[in-house]
């Protein structure tokens, strides 16, 4: 093998490292802009079901509301305070 194949070789070892390089630092970057953004509109819908749980905290405003409303507050508020499995079935059955 001549210097010159050599030089050819070096260098297209060179181009592949260089774009498993740029891939290794630019894919986690995008993911990551993209998961923040997605974790944007999670914490944000989470917000707003703390809202939505105080509004039975209303004096007179929980016996004003329809009983289907009820029962989509009840869900949510559970859904809010992070009760999504039933703790005390669990206990009962260790």
């Amino acid at each position: 093998m001549n210097s010159v194949e050599e030089l050819e070789a070096l260098q297209a070892q060179a181009e592949v490292v260089k774009g498993a390089v740029q891939m290794a630092f630019f894919v986690p970057f995008v993911i990551q802009f993209v998961m923040s953004a997605a974790m944007s509109h999670v914490w944000n819908i989470f917000n707003l079901l703390r809202l939505v749980n105080t509004l039975p905290m209303y004096d007179g405003m929980d016996s004003s509301l329809p009983i289907n409303v009820r029962t989509i507050l009840s869900a949510l508020i559970d859904i809010t305070n992070l009760k999504l499995v039933d703790t005390d079935a669990i206990y009962d059955q260790v």
